[in-house]
């Protein structure tokens, strides 16, 4: 069928022209909810540079759909051609906070190094308060008041993706943490904190969120991440004792038994204890549905708090971060997930079945968690390591910071443009 045409006072005319509503001459179609060109000046000044299928840790089309309906909704209501500039206008607000709020944690974690680093005063404060001590517990409370047990309960009838996930996730790559060790261009406390990240497990709503929309199952992801982090109180203590203990003569004494204890207190008390308030009461439930995005900026919040604290404290004390360490740090971000990517999805090709819609999924799901690593026990074991090894200073906190920002554009880049699945 051919295309039909747009004549300006008379609608659309050509083949089927006939079944269209007829435009009254009294309202131009300029000013028409549902003219072409209006959507497509909206659609260029939003989507010039858009690629087929956007990272989903941007969520573009989404915010764009949004924005349309916005202006759609704008035109619809009458308002003249003046008003299509404060229309336009509100639709892309709305997308540059949709934007901002989705990616809190990292627009978070890059203002609280700036701070840090020109006003310390602020993190100072914080510090002697000593509010970001309730960072850890808090975060995992409200993990655990969001995580959704019926949802797990889906992903455990199909064992072979969990379970070769939990061993690349629990296993497999924290070994990585040695060739981290073994960078030879970046001080002591740099390394230390990028081994510590190398060591954790899978991120806590990250990988769920980009395999979800790309095409994986959030439940397998969801099942994946509550087993790695609970079996983390275990393998965190290990991991870290054993890599930094003597290492290059200048090993950091860590007690594994005192880590573990922190773990507990800090990871498996609080998360269960939000879990069960949750199984415990209906309401409690809906709730935690009902406010999962407030939720998720709070917990946010406590995470951006402990880097604020702990890195203003060091500045205060002298510490100087040169531009080439941070450089090398940020290749290093990029380098571990790129490398952890491509062998899950190596290890998934060779040990998962892709005949069916549900084994690709559950083969983009395992490759997605598995090459992400969690922030917040990344900060809390550093943050127990600083109370046991007390010359550790708050710069092993960047190379956490910096990792977790690079990991989610990398992983999120890659699963967009189906190089995982």
């Amino acid at each position: 069928m051919a295309p039909r045409a747009w004549n300006a006072r008379q609608g659309p005319t050509g083949v089927g022209a006939e079944a269209a509503p007829r435009i009254s001459p009294a309202r131009s179609p300029r000013g028409s909810a549902h003219s072409p060109a209006l959507k497509a000046r909206v659609r260029s000044r939003f989507s010039r540079s858009w690629t087929r299928r956007a990272p989903s840790v941007f969520q573009r089309r989404k915010w764009f759909s949004r924005g349309v309906r916005l202006l759609r909704g704008a035109r619809a209501a009458g308002e003249g051609p003046g008003e299509e500039r404060d229309a336009t206008a509100a639709a892309l607000t709305w997308s540059i906070l949709a934007h901002l709020r989705r990616n809190f944690l990292p627009y978070g974690l890059v203002t609280a190094i700036a701070v840090s680093v020109l006003a310390p005063g602020l993190g100072c404060a914080v510090h002697s308060l000593r509010v970001h001590k309730l960072s850890a517990p808090g975060i995992f409370l409200l993990s655990g008041l969001s995580l959704r047990l019926e949802d797990v309960r889906k992903a455990v009838r199909s064992p072979a993706p969990l379970l070769l996930g939990v061993g690349l996730i629990s296993l497999a790559l924290p070994w990585s943490a040695q060739v981290a060790l073994r960078w030879p261009f970046l001080p002591r406390d740099l390394l230390c904190g990028a081994a510590v990240f190398l060591c954790m497990p899978t991120a806590l709503s990250t990988g769920v969120q980009i395999s979800a929309a790309n095409g994986g199952s959030a439940a397998l992801g969801l099942l994946l991440t509550v087993c790695t982090n609970l079996l983390s109180v275990l393998t965190i203590p290990f991991y870290v004792s054993r890599f930094l203990a003597g290492w290059g003569g200048n090993g950091l004494e860590v007690d594994a038994a005192a880590l573990f204890t922190s773990l507990v207190r800090s990871v498996l008390v609080p998360m269960a204890a939000g879990s069960c308030a949750r199984a415990a009461s209906a309401s409690v439930a809906r709730w935690a549905d009902a406010n999962k995005a407030k939720l998720s900026i709070l917990s946010a919040c406590l995470l951006i708090l402990v880097p604020l604290a702990e890195l203003s404290k060091s500045v205060r004390g002298g510490l100087v971060l040169p531009a080439a360490q941070l450089a090398q740090v940020t290749l290093l971000g990029f380098l571990f997930p790129a490398v952890f990517a491509l062998v899950n999805r190596t290890a998934c090709s060779l040990f998962l079945s892709s005949r069916t819609s549900e084994d690709k999924q559950a083969r983009v799901t395992v490759t997605v968690t598995s090459s992400l690593k969690t922030l917040p026990s990344a900060v809390m074991v550093v943050q127990k390591m600083q109370e046991i090894v007390p010359e550790l200073t708050g710069a092993a906190l960047v190379p956490c910071m910096v990792f977790h920002i690079c990991q989610t554009l990398l992983v999120s880049a890659l699963a967009s443009n189906d190089l995982l699945s």
